[in-house]
């Protein structure tokens, strides 16, 4: 597919009509500010083609300028000799239009009218994407990611399900014969095999029938008959006594129950008294315990009230006391409060005549204080000055020199590892490509070995397999003169009694009879005897068959194996020769940007590179690589170094500035303050402060004790008032305590009278221990009424059960002794008869039907046998022939093949585009994987011969990867199928540093000889400016105008 024009109206950001064509050149760049609408030119494309944008599929409309309603999308592309235009409308009130049309080319929709052509069905959304599909042979992943780097999703194809990576293989390669073929083989084998199978069953289950196994089976046939008839009277002898046996046991399950009612109801009536006088006794602890337990209640109460009552007047008492203790404290601490007040007004006085001069003093030494710090500055600046290091200006030259010299191998260093890299891969490649040559040519002479292996074995199976047919065909003639032989020794055993023989029609004599018998017997072994022999051979043979066919079944998977192992060893011999040239042409990149010094060490000759030379050359060693490395770690220490002499200057500079001030002020100050007025005015200072301070710890003394006085006399306060009010309450709790005695007293007399007679004499005495032991009695007591009750119910039953167990018993008597058993035995004894005649019923059937198709089974053998081998022969061809065409062989290997020729195209990109120092392979994948393009990358700065996943690569490198990828498809899609011949790429330059881009715009200008369009877009000047075809795209007014440049 060739881009050829691409007209806009309302699409984006371009309101305008616009005419995009690619007509004229091979190589076109976009340029333009972020955000002019450069990505809305390949939306529109993608729009066009699948109906499909950056968002998705839907929501068309969010695609409309939206200054205008409608939106017009054209675009022209040709493909093979034809060229086509797709065209797409769409207003805000959601009508849209959609057609495809053929221009020109000798493949128009109908040859006899003028183009252009509309294509019929494509104005529906379904038929036009299938067209496009077909048309152009991708699908819209498959666009993405083989002819469209979208911008921000370079790396799409990188994190892409391996999946779809495989789907868009099979886009590239038309399998779709070999799929038919396939299948068609698939079919024919399914069917073949079925036949076979089919004939095979039926041979096994066709066996040879004699008269004795005819007579056997009938006298079983009789036999089981009568088993039958048997059977059947046996069932309907049970099938009268279980419902006897279900009675017996309903008889059973009552007169135990009537018994067990009739023994309880006799043990009741032998308890009747003991219960009664029981009932008695609960009836009257049930009346008299709640008034006992009462009464004692009471009597407990009235005890504590009187105890409380004596506690209360004795606190009473001792409040009184502690209350007149308290009024005495409070008039002393008064006296003692007065006494400090006075103090501490005297103190106050003498605090206000100290504390003017104390002011005067406060100033004068803050002048003082001022003088003296500022001659301690001036000694340490003098110090620090002292410890500077000499001869700075002359130290900052040296240091400037060193490192200018530093920064020269610093430069160089990159570049000759990089040769020194490549050269150490260059050897390493050419010996192992010596070993894999060897490995090469040991695995052919392996698998020619076992090809002719091969060879032999077919053509053995051949042979075996037509001895087979001939062992077959003895078989079917010994078979028939056997069944001859011995349907004459069968019917010689019943001649007895004959006058004449069957065989010669003479007489027959017991002379004749006997040499008859002699001669039919031996007739019959030996045909027995060749039979057996025949049939020994036959199996011999086919024993041989499967052996063979073992073996060679065997012999195949060992050349597949061998046939993939050499196929990986000539995929390793391509990618090591591919490494070998990366190397070569690595080493002549690195070795050209060397300055003249080290490319003479490297070759002694500074002016041009000769390779040869150059690979051959043993400097630079690793040691030498290592001196270079370690004279640069110094350049860190040496500028550390040179801004530590560079600080010291300034702080030099500095140091003295400020020494100079300090200098002049210290002068004008000591003459204001001498030596001898600052220790008077010291002196003096500390008089007075050591006054003031003693004056304020005493008065500070003094105010906390007045303070504690304070707090002592509000506490005896709080105190006298709170033992007043627990006075007051106590007294009110004592009135309250006496009442309640009284009415106490009251309501124990009232409970007293309410008992019985002979119980009011233990209420004097009545103790805890003794409602407990009257309690528990009443406990043990209870159900002593149901009891009763029981007991007179059981008087009543006692005659109704007797007469019920006479009657029960009279019953039992008329049932047979054989019901009296359980009825779940004889159900099972009903149900193993029931079997035992189905059973019996079954195999009479099954004789039966044996004996009218024995005959019918051997006479179907022998043409069955030559259909089973015809269709044996046919399956395991068909069998082969699919397994050969399915997609895990010669579809796998033609998809592996396209996977490697674009690696191989990618890598040569690659290797251009990361100057040697990635390269990208292919990780093996199982015989039924449906993955493809699963990479691996090898990045030589690391290391050359560990591999790391694609993922992990920079930002810059993945776009690298990304592009060599794409450009590796195009270049193979475009040379083998004519498929993709287009490449566009989206921004993503900016990631790479200027050598890449020049690395860039190399390949992509050498790439024109293997696509016929490849369209770059960049917002990077520079990279705009590299191309000759060009167009300028900038926003407008809002609008996106376009212009060639």
């Amino acid at each position: 597919m060739i881009p050829h024009r691409l007209h806009l109206q309302g699409f984006m950001c371009y309101r305008e009509e616009v005419d995009v064509s690619f007509r004229e050149a091979k190589t076109w760049a976009l340029c333009g500010p972020n955000g002019a609408g450069k990505s809305a030119l390949f939306d529109a494309i993608l729009f066009a083609l699948y109906g499909q944008h950056r968002a998705g599929k839907q929501d068309a409309q969010a695609l409309i300028h939206h200054d205008t309603d409608t939106m017009v999308v054209e675009f022209d592309f040709i493909v093979g000799d034809d060229e086509y235009r797709i065209r797409r409308t769409h207003t805000r009130k959601k009508v849209s239009t959609l057609q495809a049309y053929h221009l020109r080319g000798p493949n128009p929709p109908d040859p006899g009218r003028a183009s252009p052509q509309p294509i019929p069905e494509t104005d529906k959304k379904k038929e036009c994407k299938e067209w496009v599909e077909r048309t152009i042979g991708l699908d819209a992943t498959t666009f993405t990611f083989a002819v469209l780097l979208q911008q921000g999703k370079s790396d799409a194809l990188l994190k892409s399900d391996p999946a779809e990576r495989h789907q868009m293989l099979l886009q590239l390669v038309d399998l779709s014969r070999y799929q038919s073929l396939g299948e068609r083989a698939q079919s024919q084998y399914k069917d073949q095999n079925a036949t076979m199978l089919g004939l095979r069953n039926r041979l096994a289950g066709l066996q040879e029938v004699s008269q004795e196994q005819l007579k056997q089976t009938s006298t079983q046939l009789l036999e089981s008959q009568k088993n039958r008839e048997a059977m059947r009277q046996r069932q309907l002898a049970l099938s009268t006594l279980i419902p006897l046996a279900n009675a017996w046991k309903s008889l059973g399950t009552q007169r135990h129950e009537v018994e067990q009612t009739f023994a309880y109801n006799e043990s009741l009536l032998n308890r009747a008294e003991e219960i009664e006088h029981a009932a008695t006794r609960q009836a009257i602890l049930r009346s008299v315990l709640p008034i006992l337990q009462r009464i004692y209640t009471n009597q407990q109460i009235v005890v504590d009230k009187h105890s409380e009552i004596e506690q209360l007047q004795r606190e009473e008492e001792q409040q009184k006391q502690r209350v007149h203790e308290y009024k005495d404290q409070h008039t002393v601490q008064d006296t003692q409060l007065t006494s400090l007040k006075d103090q501490m007004e005297t103190l106050h006085h003498q605090l206000d005549i100290l504390r003017p001069r104390l002011h005067e003093l406060a100033l004068q030494m803050f002048n003082i204080a001022h003088l003296e710090g500022k001659e301690r500055e001036y000694q340490k600046l003098q110090e620090r000055l002292r410890l500077l290091p000499p001869h700075l200006d002359e130290e900052q030259r040296t240091l400037q020199t060193e490192i200018q010299r530093l920064t020269t191998i610093e430069s160089t260093l990159p570049p000759l590892r990089q040769f020194a890299q490549a050269r150490a891969d260059w050897y390493q490649c050419i010996h192992r490509l010596e070993e894999s040559e060897h490995q090469r040519l040991v695995q052919e002479a392996s698998l020619h070995q076992l090809d002719e292996r091969l060879r032999v074995l077919s053509k053995e199976i051949s042979e075996q397999r037509e001895h087979i047919q001939t062992r077959q065909q003895e078989v079917v003639g010994k078979e028939a003169f056997f069944k001859v032989s011995h349907e004459r020794y069968s019917n010689f055993r019943t001649v007895d009694g004959q006058k004449t023989c069957s065989y010669c029609g003479q007489e027959l004599t017991a002379e004749h009879l006997e040499r008859e018998r002699e001669r039919v017997t031996e007739e019959y072994k030996q045909a027995r005897e060749e039979l057996r022999l025949a049939q020994h051979n036959r199996d011999t043979v086919q024993q041989e068959v499967k052996r063979l066919d073992a073996e060679w079944q065997l012999g195949d998977q060992q050349r597949e194996k061998q046939k993939n192992a050499l196929s990986h060893i000539t995929q390793s011999y391509q990618k090591l020769a591919q490494q070998r040239e990366n190397a070569e042409t690595r080493a002549t990149i690195a070795a050209s940007t060397l300055v003249p010094e080290y490319l003479e060490r490297i070759q002694g000759n500074p002016a041009m590179v000769d390779l040869v030379l150059c690979l051959q050359a043993s400097y630079p060693t690793q040691q030498d690589l290592q001196a270079l490395n370690e004279q640069i770690q110094k350049k860190a220490s040496i500028q550390a170094h040179l801004a530590k002499v560079q600080q010291n200057l300034a702080t030099s500079e500095r140091l003295h500035h400020t020494r100079e001030d300090l200098h002049l002020e210290i002068r004008q100050l000591a003459q204001a303050y001498p030596q001898e007025i600052r220790d008077a005015l010291k002196r003096e200072q500390s008089e007075h402060q050591q006054k003031e301070d003693a004056i304020q710890r005493q008065l500070q003394q003094d105010k906390e004790t007045y303070e504690k006085r304070e707090q002592e006399i509000k506490k005896l306060e709080h105190a006298q008032r709170l033992l007043e009010s627990q006075l007051s309450e106590a007294q009110q709790r004592l009135m309250g305590l006496s009442t309640h005695c009284t009415h106490a007293q009251s309501s124990l007399s009232e409970q007293q009278a309410m008992l019985l007679e002979e119980w009011r004499a233990v209420v004097a005495t009545l103790s805890h221990d003794q409602l407990t032991a009257w309690e528990q009695e009443y406990a043990s007591l209870e159900g002593a009424e149901q009891e009763k009750e029981n007991v007179r119910i059981a008087r009543q039953q006692q005659e109704s059960d007797l007469q019920r167990l006479t009657h029960l018993k009279r019953e039992c008597d008329t049932i047979p002794v054989e019901a009296r058993r359980p009825a779940a035995e004889l159900e099972q004894e009903a149900e193993r008869a029931d079997q035992d005649y189905h059973r019996h019923e079954t195999h009479t059937q099954e004789l039966h039907s044996e004996l009218i198709h024995l005959q019918q089974r051997q006479s179907q053998r022998d043409s069955l046998c030559q259909e089973e081998q015809q269709a044996t022969r046919q399956t395991f061809l068909y069998k082969e022939l699919a397994r050969l065409l399915d997609k895990d062989h010669l579809q796998r290997y033609l998809l592996q093949e396209i996977e490697k020729n674009i690696v191989r195209h990618a890598n040569e990109v690659l290797d251009r585009l990361s100057g040697g120092m990635l390269l990208l392979e292919l990780i093996p994948t199982g015989e039924r994987s449906a993955k493809a393009l699963n990479l691996v990358a090898y990045n030589r700065e690391i290391s050359a011969t560990k591999a790391q996943p694609v993922d992990l690569l920079s930002g810059s490198q993945q776009f690298r990867v990304a592009v060599s990828l794409t450009l590796g498809i195009g270049k193979y899609a475009g040379r083998e199928s004519h498929r993709i011949e287009t490449v566009i790429i989206d921004e993503g330059f900016g990631s790479l540093d200027e050598q890449g881009r020049r690395d860039m715009i190399q390949v992509i200008r050498d790439l024109e000889n293997d696509l016929q369009c490849i369209i770059v877009v960049s917002h990077q000047r520079e990279f705009f400016d590299e191309f000759e075809d060009k167009y300028a795209v900038e926003l407008v007014d809002g609008s996106t105008k376009i212009t060639l440049k």
